[in-house]
């Protein structure tokens, strides 16, 4: 049994379909599938229920296997990350999640600052994943899936956090609207129209609801699956929509800064306190934190 079979296996397992699982690992199927044939063969069970044309699954002893598989490469990734970090502060991989409106609005930024600040001498892999609710960015970072996070969301059992910025909510309005035009718009300017919203009892509806709160309205408000389903309702006239920035066509919608205290959307940046962070990602993060305390100064928003 080998490292390499084992990661296919694991790839395999993931995806649940060899050509996507090879695609993934940059290998031919032929390779991929002639290493879990001899992995097979040397535990002498099958590991996958193959069908033509579908996706495959885990027999029993698959499911048995796999746990293992994932733990051992883990300790092999941590071990080759722990050797590596011992050698210098500024070499080594640091993973890091996020939302997706974070992904496309703050993190970029923060990041091309730090790539800036750090550029000589700076061997440090930035490692990025997106995910799509609060329990899984917690539960990655709690149990080392990941280094750190930004998230809208202020971690504290298990976790240290710190304010790094804020997230600007936006209006959404059709390219026609009266409203397109405006640089900037208040609660009272759509307090009667239709809303748009997503994550019912999110942060970000939270904040929204607490906005209408404080001019004493009562908003007239549909939720919708996500952001895409939001911007085509409201380029198809169904109403407008609130939400943090994210890429959007600008012949069918435009984003306009909402001019209100609760429009601003706190950023923390979070660890966890039960591990200790490797040198690398004690540096990226002491770093990130010089960087957003300048932009928080100058009163950015993202």
């Amino acid at each position: 049994m080998t490292l390499t079979q084992l990661k296919y296996f694991c790839e395999v397992a993931r995806m649940r379909h060899f050509t996507a699982a090879a695609n993934n690992l940059y290998v031919a199927q032929s390779s991929l599938s002639y290493s879990i044939r001899e992995l097979e063969s040397e535990l002498g069970v099958s590991l996958f229920i193959r069908r033509p044309n579908r996706k495959i699954d885990l027999t029993p002893y698959g499911k048995a296997l796999l746990p293992y598989a994932e733990a051992s490469l883990k300790m092999i990734e941590d071990g080759e990350g722990e050797i590596i970090s011992m050698k210098s502060s500024l070499y080594g991989k640091v993973k890091m999640e996020f939302f997706f409106s974070v992904a496309t609005t703050f993190a970029p930024v923060l990041i091309s600052r730090f790539r800036d600040a750090c550029a000589e001498d700076n061997n440090i892999e930035l490692n990025f994943e997106v995910a799509h609710n609060w329990t899984d960015l917690r539960e990655h970072l709690i149990h080392g899936q990941c280094d750190m996070v930004i998230s809208a969301s202020e971690f504290t059992d298990g976790c240290e956090s710190e304010f790094i910025g804020n997230h600007r909510i936006y209006l959404i309005v059709p390219a026609r609207h009266p409203l397109a035009s405006r640089e900037s718009v208040t609660v009272q300017d759509f307090c009667n129209e239709k809303i748009i919203a997503i994550d019912i009892n999110s942060n970000l509806d939270t904040h929204i609801k607490n906005m209408f709160k404080a001019e004493d309205i009562k908003p007239d408000m549909t939720y919708v699956s996500d952001w895409t389903a939001q911007h085509l309702t409201v380029a198809a006239g169904g109403g407008l929509g609130l939400s943090v920035g994210v890429p959007h066509n600008l012949r069918a919608v435009h984003m306009i800064p909402v001019g209100h205290p609760d429009a601003l959307m706190p950023l923390y940046l979070s660890w966890a306190t039960g591990r200790k962070l490797t040198p690398a990602a004690s540096f990226v993060k002491d770093k990130f934190l010089e960087i957003t305390r300048g932009m928080i100064a100058m009163g950015e928003a993202f």
